[in-house]
C-alpha cells in the first residue's frame, strides 16, 4: 500500500493523542477496500479518474507517528465495503 505523506510533507501537528505514542501501538488501523469500477471515470478539467483499491478509514495518524518511531510494519484490518 501507497503511504501517503502529507503530514510529513506539511509538517502537520498531529492530534488526537497520537503524538504521545513512544514505544506501542495498541489499536490496528482501520482500512477500507474498494471495489473497483470497469468503466473510465473523469474528475475535474476532464482528467482521468485514478480509483484507490485501499484507503485508511481510521488510523492515519497513528501511520504518520509509527513512521516517525521507526515502525516498518504495524497492525491493520480490512475492512469490506
Amino acid at each position: 500500500m501507497l503511504y501517503n505523506k502529507h503530514y510529513e510533507k506539511y509538517n502537520v501537528i498531529l492530534d488526537q493523542g497520537v503524538e504521545e505514542i513512544k514505544d506501542i501501538m495498541i489499536d490496528p488501523i482501520e482500512v477500507i477496500k474498494h471495489s473497483l469500477s470497469n468503466s473510465k471515470r473523469y474528475g475535474a478539467d476532464g482528467k482521468p479518474y485514478l480509483e484507490k483499491l485501499y484507503s485508511v478509514h481510521k488510523g492515519s495518524q497513528r501511520v504518520t507517528q509509527a513512521k516517525k518511531l521507526g515502525y516498518t510494519h504495524i497492525e491493520g484490518i480490512i475492512l469490506n465495503v
